[in-house]
């Protein structure tokens, strides 16, 4: 599997080290950006080779949505996330696609277990956050407190993680990093808070899309590769957009929204050049 082949290797203090480039150190600016709270949604759904009643938690595109367990635990799902997990929670074990932020109750003899992407984490009672969404490049796993295990889904391969620590995985590269960070800035998005820390243009519209629920394309190749650094929170895409371009050597374009086949309006779509 991927997890037991992936080269592994240690960062002692990147959260310290992050590259930005002069420019947007000097012109980063401090924005808002609002996310709407997303209803809680459960679905129930029997899984025939099993004959086990499971239930999921769907959090919309543009919201995070709080959720609370069977077993006590809490957290937040993050803009087009989907937990789920079995009725009878006898069995912590829970599936992920998406983001998401865990505080797990402590059970001394009974572990909790995320299967998300190409990995599982297991841990008996601590706070952590997880990114893996399938459609995504990448995999992140935060931990605020406590020690998590991160493994393969078939058991093998292991790497214990401690407080302040990131394990990123880059799917295609079959290569992992373990880095500091500050994991409290790592899950501000619970609080509607995005962070961004000199990365590059490309994943800051990614994210930025997936919060708001709309299509970015950027159509300069050397802007992708642009490190950005703000802090977002309480805004208007549209006052984003234009700070933004107040701070980078770009420019946006909003198209027109079109119908699709069945009369739907299909999603906005922004032009960054």
């Amino acid at each position: 599997g991927l997890f037991t082949s992936l080269k592994f290797r240690i960062i002692p203090d990147q959260y310290h080290r992050t590259t930005v480039s002069s420019f947007y150190q000097k012109a980063a600016a401090i924005l808002f950006i609002p996310l709407l709270l997303g209803t809680l949604y459960l679905f129930w759904h029997l899984l025939p080779e099993q004959n086990e009643a499971m239930a999921s938690i769907h959090s919309p595109l543009g919201a995070r949505t709080a959720f609370v367990l069977p077993d006590g635990t809490t957290g937040w799902l993050n803009s087009g996330s989907e937990l789920s997990y079995p009725v009878n929670f006898d069995e912590r074990n829970v599936v992920l696609n998406g983001q998401a932020y865990f505080d797990v109750v402590k059970q001394k003899n009974n572990k909790f277990k995320v299967k998300a992407s190409h990995i599982a984490v297991v841990v008996y009672g601590t706070s952590f956050d997880i990114s893996a969404y399938k459609n995504e490049p990448e995999i992140d796993v935060v931990l605020l407190e406590g020690e998590i295990r991160v493994q393969g889904h078939d058991g093998n391969g292991a790497v214990i993680m401690e407080p302040n620590q990131r394990l990123n995985i880059k799917k295609a590269e079959k290569k992992a990093t373990i880095s500091l960070v500050d994991a409290a800035s790592q899950i501000s998005w619970t609080q509607g808070i995005l962070q961004f820390n000199g990365e590059p243009l490309q994943e800051v519209m990614r994210k930025l899309g997936r919060w708001y629920n709309v299509d970015f394309e950027i159509k300069d190749d050397q802007l992708k590769r642009y490190n950005f650094k703000a802090t977002f929170k309480e805004e208007p895409l549209e006052e984003i957009l234009r700070m933004m371009a107040l701070t980078t050597p770009m420019r946006y374009e909003f198209q027109e929204r079109k119908l699709n086949e069945n009369g739907v309006y299909m999603k906005r779509k922004i032009i960054i050049d």
